[in-house]
């Protein structure tokens, strides 16, 4: 460190302080993003627990459209319904592997904020 002029190592702190900062915005969005999916995803299990639970026969089930509702018969209803969910838990899975990825930038840039900061610590010692 101690061969780099100061103003290459001022431009060097900027882009890692930008990619830090670049790196934990995103993070914070794709956590958002996770808890929203899990929001989802609780509220499709609900629905098909719910309608696991009425009777077979003689029961009405109604999708929301919009304001209005439509009536659905019941095996297209459930059928959807664990589509969406695998669809969810697909979702979840890769905003899981972005988030893992964001923290590991995250991790990484701030590790070489505190190495250059030791390093000019031991110069200046």
């Amino acid at each position: 460190m101690s061969a780099l002029p100061d103003d290459t190592l001022h431009k060097v702190l900027q882009q890692i302080q930008t990619a830090t900062i670049t790196a934990q915005r995103e993070l914070s969005v794709v956590r958002s993003q996770i808890v929203a999916t899990e929001r989802s995803k609780k509220i499709s299990q609900l629905t098909s627990g719910e309608i696991a639970a009425l009777p077979q026969e003689g029961v009405r089930i109604y999708r929301g459209v919009g304001k209005m509702f439509v009536m659905e018969p019941r095996a297209v209803m459930e059928r959807s319904l664990a589509v969406q969910e695998k669809q969810i838990e697909e979702e979840l899975a890769a905003l899981t592997r972005k988030a893992k990825r964001l923290e590991g930038d995250y991790n990484r840039t701030q590790s070489q904020l505190r190495d250059i900061f030791h390093a000019q610590q031991q110069q200046q010692s």
